[in-house]
């Protein structure tokens, strides 16, 4: 490698700064979305709703709106000022995570999760394609999952922090301004709020020059369209693939703490912190080692590598799911978790091959409609179908382990089929991506 090549892949300390506020808002909007699965026992108490109810206001409520505005504002990522669709976006969900503490009826808390979603969904595209400015393609698998870490660092986060507020609360106090809340609603208030400031640290950032943009096209949907026609192959196997192990993953973070809890007995703040635990040491570190793997394979000549990983990765999470439904100790179960969860780093390979394989006009438009997907399957179909399998099909509070299993069983040989479908049309965009590339 010559020391221009050299430079060329080099990030600077700008690019890193953008990464960890980048990073820490994903893992402020992971917690504010997920929160709300911690507190599924009190509010079934409180509401009197089914497990059914409770996966539909987690998953579908939030996704609808998310996947919407979703492809909305990945249009206006490619055209307007990225810095203001995130702040404003930081705002607007935070806003409406303190509503959701102000819900009496389970429609005023669909209402409210209309609007995090809304507000949510600002942030990816306009994030991801500021990250493919700031960084060279070398670096690029690395920059997406350390941002997709956030994930698991959100998962966590909503787990201690909820967990400790769960615990301070008494179960129903005085607020000022507000009145008597629930403990559930307080926590949903003192996370909200906060966000707004946070977000603010959007503003020492600066909102990079695009670059790799073909000359001759322009940021006009159609052309994207006809794009993605020419990628749809890639594209289908890919969103699939990955949205379906979203749903899988969003599935298992929404319900673990409710089977730790029916089948366990332990409290909600040891199930908060057993599962925190297993998310900060396992789920961040296979988020960083899944890039850094796919970035070593991608240099080896594995122009697949993203999809070939998590083909793989795919079918060995079904084999874990069944242990860990037939764990007879709760030992044996943490060890199934955190094989599982260190397995579910995805997100930032995910994001990294559709970055590598497209055009910057295009990537904001190109990554809603991947979001589109990815949450509509995600965070719609996750969580929703195991309360139906677990309300439905058992018709028992103790049969959430097999419920989630059950999802594994439906969800994971579809993903491992998509993916390996999109292993050829990948190699074939890569290649295209190359020649382009060499032009600009």
């Amino acid at each position: 490698m010559s020391d221009g090549e050299g430079a060329q892949n080099r990030a600077g300390p700008r690019a890193w700064w953008a990464l960890a506020v980048l990073t820490l808002l994903y893992t402020m909007s992971l917690m504010d979305r997920l929160v709300i699965a911690l507190m599924f026992t009190p509010m079934k108490e409180d509401l009197g709703i089914s497990d059914f109810q409770l996966g539909l206001m987690h998953g579908l409520a939030f996704a609808l709106f998310f996947v919407v505005f979703g492809m909305i504002l990945g249009w206006a990522s490619d055209r307007y000022s990225r810095r203001w669709l995130i702040f404003v976006g930081v705002s607007i969900w935070s806003v409406a995570t303190a509503f959701c503490g102000l819900a009496a009826t389970i429609w005023q808390l669909v209402l409210a999760r209309f609007a995090v979603g809304a507000g949510e969904a600002a942030l990816n595209p306009s994030a991801y394609s500021i990250l493919s400015d700031e960084f060279p393609p070398a670096k690029r698998g690395l920059a997406f999952s350390v941002y997709g870490a956030g994930s698991h660092a959100g998962v966590a986060s909503s787990l201690l922090l909820g967990g400790l507020l769960f615990g301070l609360l008494p179960r129903h106090f005085d607020m000022p301004f507000v009145g008597e809340v629930a403990n559930w609603q307080g926590i949903f208030i003192f996370l909200g709020l906060p966000g707004i400031l946070i977000g603010c640290l959007i503003w020492t950032l600066r909102d990079p020059p695009r670059r790799e943009c073909l000359d001759e096209a322009k940021p006009d949907w159609r052309e994207a369209l006809a794009f993605a026609k020419g990628r749809w192959r890639f594209l289908t196997g890919h969103f699939l693939g990955f949205a379906l192990l979203s749903a899988m993953a969003n599935g298992y973070s929404a319900w673990t703490p409710s089977y730790l809890v029916r089948n366990f007995h332990l409290t909600l703040g040891e199930a908060a912190t057993m599962m925190a635990s297993i998310s900060v040491a396992f789920g961040i570190l296979g988020t960083i080692v899944s890039g850094i793997v796919a970035d070593r394979m991608m240099a080896k000549g594995r122009q697949d590598a993203h999809v070939l990983l998590f083909a793989i990765i795919a079918a060995v999470q079904i084999v874990i799911l069944t242990l860990a439904a037939l764990a007879p100790s709760i030992v044996l179960l943490a060890i199934c978790q955190a094989v599982f969860v260190f397995l579910t780093g995805f997100t930032g390979v995910a994001v990294a091959a559709i970055q590598l394989t497209t055009p910057n006009q295009y990537r904001g438009q190109i990554s809603a409609a991947y979001l589109f997907v990815f949450s509509l399957l995600g965070y719609g179909v996750g969580p929703t179908l195991i309360g139906a399998i677990a309300t439905y099909g058992f018709a028992d509070d103790l049969k959430l382990g097999w419920a989630i299993a059950v999802e594994g069983w439906i969800l994971l040989p579809i993903a491992v089929i998509a993916l390996a479908s999109a292993m050829r049309p990948m190699r074939s965009a890569m290649s295209d991506a190359l020649e382009w590339r060499a032009t600009l």
